[in-house]
């Protein structure tokens, strides 16, 4: 997962696009471009097992999901307790 991610946030303070940079540790940082100007935000992912993969971050925890298509891989993290989160993706 380690790389520059490209995509969307949602969450309690709005939606915008968002970069996030992966470490090989599963640390990320981050910035999400809101109409009020640009926010960082910060967390891990962390592999439970090769099914469970969760995140701890600034605006929350919850759960990712990774996924293959079309040539590019996709990261899907949602918030516990709720449908918000953010969508990236990055070339194979």
């Amino acid at each position: 997962m380690a790389g520059i991610w490209q995509g969307r946030m949602s969450g309690p303070l709005g939606n915008g696009e968002a970069t996030m940079t992966v470490e090989e540790d599963g640390a990320y940082t981050g910035t999400i471009f809101l109409g009020t100007g640009p926010r960082e935000f910060h967390g891990a992912i962390v592999v439970i097992d090769p099914t469970r993969v969760r995140f701890q971050g600034t605006d929350g925890n919850g759960r990712v999901r990774r996924q293959d298509r079309d040539g590019r891989t996709i990261l899907r993290f949602v918030l516990d307790g709720s449908g918000t989160g953010a969508t990236y993706t990055r070339d194979r």
